[in-house]
């Protein structure tokens, strides 16, 4: 029996933006109000993708690493998803050097990423435009 493929994904953003909401909502469909900050978790999924079970190991990052961290954490993964919070201009400030590292500790390979403008139920309070 072929084992089946395993990906891991990795999380990053400001602290606050919404990372592991994101991450819980997607594992269990619920979508959780209160969060204690996030020191960093990893979560193990299966997912069937274009009809194959592919398994996932998901590092939901603290958004307080520091250069080295963060570094260890790209290494680590194959995928990315960077979010940042639509109501918070500084986060979304934060995507293009954290996308520069990625680009950085990556290469020469192009990697799977995400970027997700979180909190959009907030919309009246919107400092990033669409």
């Amino acid at each position: 029996m072929a084992k089946s493929p395993e990906v891991k994904l990795a999380v990053f953003g400001r602290a606050g933006v919404g990372k592991s909401a994101l991450v819980v909502r997607f594992l269990t469909r619920r979508f959780i109000w209160e969060y204690d900050p996030t020191l960093e978790s990893t979560y193990r999924h299966q997912a069937n993708i274009d009809d194959e079970v592919v398994t996932m190991e998901i590092l939901d990052t603290a958004g307080q690493e520091d250069v080295q961290q963060k570094e260890g954490h790209m290494r680590w993964g194959d995928g990315f998803v960077i979010v940042y919070d639509i109501t918070d201009r500084g986060s979304f400030e934060e995507v293009a050097p954290l996308r520069s590292l990625l680009e950085e500790v990556k290469k020469p390979k192009n990697v799977p990423l995400v970027l997700v403008g979180n909190k959009s139920d907030l919309d009246h309070a919107r400092q990033v435009g669409t």
